[in-house]
């Protein structure tokens, strides 16, 4: 496995770090014991991470995961092992109300808003300090409505690969025009099967999965490319410029012209450029 690490900020306040993982091994990791408690919030790409033998999670986009310090755990990587996560180290004392209460928790289209505007804004100090607290308190609100053990494998219960398997074709290809029939049919299951499990082991409909999934897409989009919000709202399956903007505003509480605007040209840092 090939993990590197680089620092794009540090300070008295917050530690933030950008970490690559690549690896074509599909089994699981050598066990891990992290020194520090952390964040760790997929960019692109997704892992499973292991509690034990029964319990695991899928980590993508969508999701905060809390790594305490010295609890084992370890990784897999379930189609092919190529991601990209954040990672935010603060005082412990601010992290403690998260070493009991959970291990993860799916953050809100707000929080995952601004992560995009930090990363792309790393040469204001002050701007990533703030943005980086906002969304540790964003994280703080909803970690306390996640209940019952993580998602994944469970006691008793059978393997959710194929709820992982239609997670990762609409990370992967948010852009199709996916129905229930054709995501059931992608894992050999009847709709009303897969409708039900998927929603018991992510916490949302396939349709809420999939309109994030593509609003993740959009805003990778918006501040990368020059394409114009008509052309993004059409590519990514939405039926209209109006449709788009209704469904970013009311998940990240933004126009897709607020956030770009938010990230201009003359400020915005090329990460990858950055990082390669």
């Amino acid at each position: 496995m090939a993990r590197t690490s680089t620092t794009l900020h540090e300070s008295d306040v917050v530690r933030l770090r950008y970490v690559t993982c690549r690896t074509s091994d599909l089994g699981l990791s050598p066990i891990e014991e992290p020194e520090r408690d952390h964040i760790v919030m997929p960019v692109r790409g997704a892992f499973r991470r292991h509690y034990s033998r029964s319990h695991d999670v899928l980590a993508d986009a969508n999701r905060a995961l809390f790594f305490a310090a010295g609890r084992p755990q370890r990784i897999s990587h379930p189609a092919g092992g190529c991601d990209d996560c954040l990672v935010i180290e603060v005082a412990d004392d601010v992290l403690e109300p998260l070493r009991e209460a959970a291990t993860h928790a799916l953050l809100p289209m707000s929080a995952i808003a601004s992560r995009a505007l930090l990363l792309r804004r790393l040469h204001d100090a002050f701007e990533v300090e703030e943005r980086a607290l906002e969304i540790l308190a964003a994280l703080l609100v909803v970690v306390g409505r996640a209940t019952g053990p993580p998602s994944g494998r469970r006691p008793g219960g059978r393997p959710t690969d194929r709820v992982e398997a239609v997670q990762l074709a609409f990370l992967q290809h948010p852009e199709r025009k996916w129905t229930l029939k054709s995501a059931a049919s992608r894992v050999c299951l009847s709709p009303y099967h897969l409708a039900r499990l998927f929603r018991a082991e992510t916490g949302l409909s396939m349709h809420a999965y999939l309109t994030r999934a593509r609003v993740l897409r959009a805003m990778d989009l918006l501040l990368d490319t020059k394409a114009d919000v008509t052309t993004i709202a059409y590519e990514l399956a939405f039926s209209s410029h109006s449709h788009f903007t209704n469904v970013f505003r009311t998940l990240t509480g933004a126009t897709p012209s607020e956030l770009r605007r938010s990230a201009s040209v003359a400020s915005r840092t090329n990460l990858t450029a950055s990082l390669s």
